[in-house]
């Protein structure tokens, strides 16, 4: 029974071993501009996904492709977002503003404080329509729809400012908490207890959480204050924690000044994970945390930024110290971690929390100092007193002096606020006098002004009052010995504070370059270039032959391995129930001078396969296997090629030109999925799983084979994308988890079911419209002059997780889509007059669609294509007729004229006429065309030309006749008188 209950103590003991979740996937981001000094950053992100970070050059703008440098006129300290109202509120050193997007789409700064005296912005709270601003002890208040500001409170000097249950309070020297209520602070029934000393105050979830600096930790709700569970009260006290963000309805994430970040669960006090330096941060100081709308937590660091997503499927085990050399495989076995590396096998496994080191111990000789002579003289008169009366002298000299700077400190801020206030009547003043006033300069003089007054005032305290109280110290305050040092090295036990429980033991056994790792029965089998070995799983090693394995295969169906030489020679055995290895004959005639892959499919045929051949073996017969066929392959490129039979009847092969089956009667390969043949190998790659699925990368990522179906027909691994150089994937004992080595020498783990496809995508906007000599104009005015047909519209979509390429595609009216670019510039030359419908879509150019964006744009026409212009022209041309006419009919013009303003007046009707043909066929400008359509015009006009002339010439000589008969009459009447 006792050995029973030990064999189940050390399965448990071995599973938890590797219960731990790995590290977190990080993405680096170094800005050439980044200048945080000292300073906490901040992170905000608007409503478009853009995100933003203080700065002391101005804000650092990121939209998931460029890093822009907004200018501010000073340092920024805070940072916060006006949702409704859509503009980014920005606190720096003696400055207030706001940044907020012009008709051009381009970031502006305008200025909250040009008529205020307002000190180094610390805090920046929204409350509904209004936003509260602590500065220096004085709290302002914003009309964020005014933009202004609209009150100011400094009765109590603030301290931390934050925001519970909707409503603003702040915390005052005293550690008062206060409600603000408009301009006014009610002070609330519930105090913080007498003894804290406020390390951090930090809003989270529409609650405060003040932290003290032994360790304790408070919630406010508005209503009750909670004194949270805390677990590693030594550890965060220690990494001084300054800000929370909250992750979900229980995990937050803490930053701290020395400990980088963890993953903290407030209500049960327990660290789930710790992000610093040893877990891939580039240092563990972290000046500020921020969180993103899709769950990707940010940090600022002294190096620049780090981004994870706490949802993404990915752990990086790599970073686990102990590891040496190069991955190169990993397995679970036995509820453990293997990994085989350039050189040797690993185990990851839990750290003790005590190790026996070698301690340096300080000791020292006593020798006495001037000080402690002089001491003795008074010692008689301090032994009457007792030990007790001693220690309280001490402490009331010791709190003598704290009292006296805090008073020195108080009367100094309030000074300060005095001095603001008489400030901004003198501001007021001085713009009376002098409208031409550099505000700024002016504030800037007088600061520096009352800055020499306060160092006046310090030092003059530290001369006088704190030189006073030093010297009672002196009288009380037993002196410091003076002392001779020498050092001794002793064996200790030292309690280490882990910021990561786990590290890589190695197995001394195997000094190798572990190749592959595979299980086989209750095994695990590690092909090295010193032999394949064997381990159990109480860590007996056993050496099965003395090859430098290449490759190797087991079999869970027939317990066979298989192992290939560099030089294409064969171990081939099989494991029987009661542990004895079984020669497998036959196997040897392959005759390979090299193997890349072995592979015993679903018929329990053998495979053996290099760049060149492919060798069939028939099914395991008594021990035996005989060669059944062979066939060349045309590999010019020398791909690696990808065999596989799960899930399908058939067995199938990958190459770079398409899938194949193997024919074994004709002993050829017949293609069953012909693609187009690759102009690189760059653009194709296999690699061979243990567990008969291939991955195959062609262009729209990762992606498994099965059922002899090409990449398209499933889902892409998106995560997989993610990871860069990818040289391995293999299967877990977990099924919905993989597995994957890379070359830049990672190991991630990824839990791929959680992830197939997520459509959590940024919205696509319009972020600036040019025309082509690059002017930027108006994007809320799209209504264009016929002379501005030429445009530039850039598109913005935020994208922050790696493996997300984003495309674009775009359609003008009812023409076709254009096909799928990763340019987001959209170029359009010479637009006609008219009403234009513009569609852009985003996504990853192979079926799914990101985000869209629609807007209408109009080219109006130019004058003299507009109805009132024709009409015009209508009435002008019917006056020139009329008055041909007229001209035609009268007996005093010259017939020359007559001729010449008649032909004027044919000549601009069809030019009218042409003009008006030309609209309404409405054909791209061309000069050739444009002759072309003019000489066809004549032609088809030159009848109507002829028959309008005679019209008109007709009608002038018709009264030409009649007059000629007139006058015929007359003298016929002459004569006959």
């Amino acid at each position: 029974m006792k050995a029973y209950f030990l064999l189940i103590l050390f399965y448990l003991l071995s599973y938890f071993s590797f219960a731990q979740n790995g590290h977190y996937y990080l993405t680096h981001y170094a800005p050439s501009f980044i200048d945080f000094e000292e300073q906490r950053v901040q992170t905000v992100q608007d409503n478009e996904g853009v995100m933003y970070f203080s700065n002391r050059k101005g804000v650092l703008k990121y939209n998931g492709k460029d890093w822009n440098l907004l200018e501010t006129p000073s340092s920024v300290f805070s940072l916060a977002y006006a949702e409704k109202q859509n503009y980014l509120l920005v606190g720096g050193r003696n400055s207030l503003g706001y940044i907020q997007k012009d008709i051009y789409g381009d970031d502006q700064y305008f200025s909250l404080s040009e008529d205020h005296i307002i000190g180094l912005v610390s805090k920046i709270s929204i409350v509904k329509n209004k936003a509260y601003i602590l500065a220096d002890g004085e709290v302002f208040i914003i009309d964020l729809n005014a933009k202004k500001i609209i009150g100011e409170y400094y009765e109590h000097i603030a301290q931390h400012l934050f925001t519970a249950m909707n409503e603003p309070y702040f915390i005052d020297e005293e550690q008062n908490i206060y409600l603000l209520k408009e301009q006014e602070a009610e002070v609330a029934d519930i105090k913080l207890p007498d003894s804290t000393s406020i390390q951090f105050v930090a809003d989270y979830n529409n609650k405060v959480v003040i932290g003290d600096s032994s360790g304790t930790w408070f919630q406010f709700d508005g209503l009750a204050l909670d004194t949270l569970k805390n677990q590693n009260k030594k550890w965060l006290k220690e990494s001084a924690p300054h800000q929370i963000i909250s992750l979900n309805d229980s995990l937050n994430i803490i930053a701290t000044e020395k400990g980088g970040a963890v993953i903290y669960n407030l209500f049960s006090g327990d660290i789930d994970f710790y992000l610093n330096y040893t877990t891939g941060l580039p240092d563990s100081e972290i000046k500020g945390i921020g969180k993103d709308k899709y769950g990707g937590i940010w940090f600022a660091h002294e190096y620049g930024f780090s981004r994870t997503n706490h949802l993404t499927p990915l752990r990086n085990y790599a970073l686990y110290e102990g590891l040496e050399g190069n991955i190169l495989s990993a397995i679970e076995f036995d509820g453990r971690l293997f990994t085989g590396t350039s050189e040797g096998l690993y185990e990851l496994a839990k750290i003790d929390k005590f190790k026996e080191v070698d301690k340096v111990v300080k000791l020292r000789k006593r020798r006495k100092s001037k000080d402690f002579i002089a001491y003795q003289a008074k010692e008689k008169e301090l032994a009457k007193l007792s030990e007790k009366e001693l220690k309280k002298q001490i402490k009331e000299v010791e709190e003598e002096e704290e009292d006296a700077i805090k008073d020195f400190e108080k009367d100094e801020k309030k000074l300060r606020r005095k001095w603001r206030k008489e400030q901004r009547k003198k501001l007021k003043e001085a713009k009376k006098e002098n409208k031409d006033l550099d505000v700024d300069k002016w504030k800037k003089e007088q600061e520096e002004l009352f800055e020499k007054e306060a160092l006046a005032r310090k030092e003059k305290m530290n001369s006088t009052t704190i030189a006073t109280i030093k010297k009672k110290t002196a009288v009380v305050k037993k002196p410091v010995r003076k002392y001779e040092y020498y050092y001794e090295v002793k064996k200790d036990k030292e309690l280490i504070l882990q910021s990561t429980k786990y590290k890589y033991k190695v197995i001394p056994e195997i000094e190798a370059k572990c190749r592959i790792l595979q299980k086989i029965d209750t095994f695990l089998v590690v092909g090295s270039n010193k032999g394949t070995a064997l381990i159990s799983p109480n860590g007996d090693l056993q050496w099965l032959n003395q090859f430098n394995v290449q490759t190797l295969h087991v079999s869970e169906k027939t317990n066979e391995l298989i192992v290939a030489d560099e030089n294409g020679d064969i171990w081939a055995k099989r494991l029987t129930k009661g542990g004895i290895w079984v020669n497998i004959d036959g196997v040897h005639n392959a005759q390979l001078s090299s193997i890349n892959t072995i592979y015993i499919d679903q018929q329990d045929l053998l495979w053996l396969v290099n760049h060149e051949m492919i060798h069939c073996f028939s099914t395991h017969t008594d021990n035996k296997r005989d060669l059944v066929s062979s066939v060349n392959v045309n590999n010019p490129f020398g791909d690696d090629i990808g065999i596989w039979d799960k899930d399908s009847s058939e067995t199938h092969f990958i190459l770079h030109n398409g899938i194949y089956t193997f024919n074994k009667d004709l002993g050829t390969l017949e293609n069953v999925s012909l693609k187009q043949k690759l102009k690189s190998s760059d653009q194709f790659r296999v690699l061979q799983g243990h567990d008969g699925i291939v991955w195959s990368y062609l262009k729209t990522g990762w992606t498994p084979l099965l059922n002899g179906r090409h990449l398209s027909d499933e889902p892409t691994f998106y995560h997989l994308n993610q990871i860069p150089q990818i040289r391995a994937i293999l299967p877990s004992e977990d099924p919905e988890k993989l597995w994957v080595i890379t070359k830049g020498n990672q190991l991630f783990c990824y839990e791929y079911t959680e992830s197939q496809i997520d459509n959590k995508h940024y919205d696509l906007n319009l972020a600036t419209l040019k025309d082509m000599k690059g002017q930027k104009i108006p994007i809320n005015d799209l209504d264009f002059s016929y002379r501005n047909n030429n445009f530039l519209f850039s598109f913005s979509q935020p994208q922050y997780e790696i493996d997300k390429e984003i495309l674009y595609r775009f359609k003008l009216n009812d023409n076709p889509w254009s096909s799928w670019t990763k340019e987001s510039h959209i170029p359009f030359h010479l637009l006609n007059s008219g009403k234009y419908a513009l569609k852009v879509e985003s996504g990853n150019g192979n079926g799914s669609i990101y985000s869209s964006y629609s807007l209408d744009f109009n080219i109006a026409l130019p004058y003299w294509k507009k109805t009132w212009f024709y009409a015009l022209e209508l009435l002008f041309f019917s006056f020139l007729l009329v008055f041909s006419f007229k001209l035609n009919q009268s007996k005093r013009v010259n017939i020359w004229i007559s001729k010449v303003l008649t032909y004027l007046t044919l000549i601009m009707v069809f030019a009218f006429l042409e003009t008006v043909a030309q609209y309404y066929i409405n054909l791209e400008p061309d000069p050739l065309l444009d002759f072309g359509i003019e000489a066809s015009l004549a032609i088809l006009l030159l009848p109507f030309e002829n028959v309008f002339k005679k019209l008109i010439a007709f009608t002038r000589n018709t009264d030409s006749d009649t007059q000629r008969h007139s006058n015929e009459l007359n003298n016929i009447k002459e004569t006959n008188s």
